[in-house]
């Protein structure tokens, strides 16, 4: 996880100036702390109602899962302009993106994996493999 950043970084080809030279303008950390605040209590709220990803049956990971879903939704609403205006300016580096997001997808899936479960990669874990 500590070459999360690096790595990123690397893929994009950026320096952290040129991003926020992009973006525009930089929230400060006193209202990012209090967005996030307010839309976790209001989605741990819903949640007590109603838990969007119980159909996955995991054990206590359809609720986590669930925090998640509700908190990226709620901020993206909450954000929307910024974030049309950042898809629509980006094109080239989609691909970028995603490849990045899926090479980090399985390095954290691969380290949990091989260090808190059985490190033996039978034909069954292949499978799976992606889906951890």
């Amino acid at each position: 996880m500590l070459i999360a950043g690096p790595f990123l970084r690397e893929v994009f080809g950026k320096n952290r100036s040129d991003e926020n030279l992009v973006t525009g303008r930089v929230a400060g950390v006193a209202r990012l702390l209090l967005e996030f605040a307010a839309v976790s209590v209001l989605g741990v709220l819903i949640l007590r109602y109603w838990i969007p990803l119980r159909a996955i049956r995991l054990f206590q990971g359809d609720y986590l899962a669930s925090v998640s879903l509700l908190l990226g939704a709620m901020l993206t609403v909450m954000h929307w302009n910024a974030v049309r205006s950042a898809l629509s300016s980006f094109h080239r580096h989609m691909l970028a993106v995603a490849f990045a997001g899926t090479v980090l997808f399985l390095l954290v899936t691969a380290w949990f994996d091989l260090t808190f479960y059985e490190a033996w990669l039978t034909g069954a874990k292949w499978m799976r493999f992606p889906f951890c």
